[in-house]
């Protein structure tokens, strides 16, 4: 079972195996907060974004080795061009991240995204993040004899909201995910 929480900790200094960044197209150019966690990693995160291409398109990673931040790798995962207002977008990041995770074998996870691209209320953002990080960590493995070919399952998954932690009446919706 994945332990969901919320922490208004700065998502860079977070104790985590995977730091993932949701961000929305404007950010890669022009967001604030995207370029303050990629000053603090040496302006990594941008130089691979243009290698690599990566435009932010909805559901689209890039994995980063970086130093200077307690998580050694950083994720990027595409929010698309345009906020959403239905928070469809971030449920899909959330998933992504979770897949990455699981892909790489890293057990905790934090999980930020910028205010650009969510335009929902900070608690319902924490509650669409929750299912879409249990929806993408979910395999199904029953029948796989191999202890070699099962992953390590993701242990925790923790949420960085934009303005800091989630209100306090998102606990139970964090209840309700987990069960």
């Amino acid at each position: 079972m994945t332990d969901l929480a919320a922490t208004s900790t700065d998502a860079a200094d977070i104790d985590a195996d995977l730091l993932v960044l949701a961000v929305a197209e404007p950010d890669l150019d022009r967001g604030d907060w995207f370029a303050g966690i990629d000053a603090r990693v040496g302006g990594v995160l941008r130089r691979a974004a243009g290698e690599e291409r990566f435009r932010a398109k909805l559901g689209q990673t890039l994995i980063v080795h970086v130093r200077d931040v307690r998580p050694q790798r950083v994720a990027l995962v595409g929010l698309g061009a345009a906020p959403d207002p239905s928070g469809q977008a971030l449920r899909v990041a959330a998933g992504s991240a979770a897949r990455v995770a699981t892909g790489v074998g890293a057990a905790r996870v934090a999980f930020a995204w910028s205010a650009a691209g969510v335009t929902i209320a900070e608690v319902r953002a924490c509650e669409v993040a929750a299912e879409g990080a249990l929806l993408g960590g979910y395999r199904f493995d029953k029948y796989l004899t191999d202890e070699r070919s099962r992953r390590p399952a993701l242990a925790a998954f923790t949420l960085r909201p934009p303005s800091g932690v989630a209100a306090p009446d998102a606990a139970p919706a964090f209840a309700r995910a987990q069960a």
